[in-house]
């Protein structure tokens, strides 16, 4: 009976679930670690590891795998870098537009001095779609925006696709860390 039980432990910890408590406050350190390393851009792949041999078959854990080398762009950095793409696809909307060789040039330089709308508009139009997934991004809200850009089709939507991956990498990272975060305090108040 005693081996049983062992076993039945064994599994647990090897599963993650039920991590005895020195292994909790470890992972609870990688975990902030992991964390922190994150919210700055930088890789986080050691501290991955170390959360991987604690809870190896952890699905939100898998789900950081991609990423763990490269890190993503923190916030304030897709905020920043979000006029530029935002320019190129209302370019490649303009450019969409233009019915001969001469609409065509003028959306060029459309796209060159490109004014987006102070406050999110209504409508279905790349402008519109752009300026609400804009005001998603300055209140902090990324899945709003993400979710704002999704109704972008081609050409728009291939000349923020660079953007859209990167904003994507960190979505899916605070998605994952969160998630984590919260199996862990779970764990820790049993």
């Amino acid at each position: 009976a005693e081996i049983t039980a062992l076993k039945t432990q064994l599994a647990k910890i090897q599963s993650g679930d039920g991590l005895p408590p020195s292994r909790n406050v470890a992972a609870a350190i990688a975990l902030a670690a992991l964390e922190r390393k994150a919210d700055q851009g930088e890789p986080f792949l050691e501290e991955f590891e170390v959360l991987s041999q604690m809870a190896p078959n952890d699905a939100n854990l898998a789900g950081l795998a991609p990423v763990a080398g490269t890190g993503a762009p923190p916030l304030g950095q897709l905020k920043a870098s979000f006029p530029k793409a935002a320019m190129a696809a209302l370019a490649a909307a303009g450019q969409g537009r233009a019915k001969n060789a001469g609409g065509a040039l003028w959306a060029r330089l459309q796209g060159l001095v490109s004014v987006r709308p102070a406050n999110p508009q209504e409508g279905e139009t790349p402008r519109a779609i752009i300026s609400r997934a804009e005001a998603s991004l300055e209140n902090d809200d990324l899945n709003g925006a993400l979710t704002e850009l999704s109704a972008l089709t081609s050409p728009v939507r291939d000349e923020m696709a660079d953007w859209l991956e990167m904003a994507s990498a960190r979505a899916n990272i605070a998605a994952s860390i969160d998630a984590l975060n919260e199996r862990l305090l779970n764990q820790l108040q049993r």
